[in-house]
């Protein structure tokens, strides 16, 4: 099985770098964008399963492009937002992201969810391990 590939978009050098190198080390296959821009054009160019975004970067709301354009890919990736100034829940579900990881990002939790997805992406897509059956 190939490694699971997730898009790290973040105007903010220092988080790119960090959250990249945090991923790789978990075994994840990182690409990064430093910009929302750089982030929708590589969703057009490769296949991810998931999409970290920051929010404000271009402008205040860049973080829901990412995502936009996100959703309209044929792969359908999962969309995480990571911010320093969270809009109200009701909002970021209501756009399909299904996490938000508020800066500074507790790593352990987000490489938790980040897990979690990409089991529940395998079981979907018939990939995991069954266990044993019966029968």
């Amino acid at each position: 099985m190939t490694q699971p590939r997730i898009l790290v978009v973040d105007d903010e050098s220092s988080i790119l770098l960090t959250l990249t190198a945090i991923l790789e080390r978990h075994g994840f296959d990182v690409d990064a964008a430093a910009s929302a821009r750089e982030g929708i054009q590589k969703l057009l160019e490769g296949v991810f399963q998931v999409v970290i975004t920051d929010m404000r970067m271009e402008s205040p709301t860049a973080g829901y492009d990412v995502v936009r354009a996100a959703q309209m890919q044929p792969y359908q990736p999962v969309t995480l937002l990571l911010t320093a100034f969270p809009p109200e829940e009701a909002e970021w579900r209501a756009s399909g992201i299904r996490a938000l990881f508020e800066k500074p990002v507790n790593v352990l939790a987000l490489i938790d969810e980040l897990r979690a997805i990409i089991e529940h992406q395998l079981v979907r897509s018939g990939q995991a391990d069954r266990g044993t059956a019966t029968g």
